[in-house]
């Protein structure tokens, strides 16, 4: 599933060359999107944006429940059960 570590090392790249960054995940059948940009993530799943979050250490608090979170997001899409409630976005 989606790590910290990924999150953290994608943002890296992202700082260092001072772009945007963008990769997409295929894990079990979903289809994840990760969008990185001076240091803010977006997660979309299906076209709908499931994760916003600051990775700056200052403004944000992205770590393992942040992972976590978003696991049960696409579960719950999975099965068809309500998920709404669990989107997030620190805009």
């Amino acid at each position: 599933m989606i790590t910290v570590g990924l999150i953290n090392e994608l943002n890296f790249i992202s700082n260092s060359l001072n772009s945007k960054i963008g990769v997409e995940l295929t894990i079990e059948q979903f289809n994840v999107s990760l969008e990185i940009e001076k240091d803010f993530l977006t997660i979309t799943h299906e076209k709908e944006v499931v994760w916003e979050e600051s990775l700056d250490k200052v403004v944000g608090n992205f770590g393992v429940e942040s992972c976590q979170h978003i696991c049960l997001i696409l579960l719950k899409k999975k099965s068809n059960e309500p998920y709404k409630h669990l989107i997030y976005k620190n805009t």
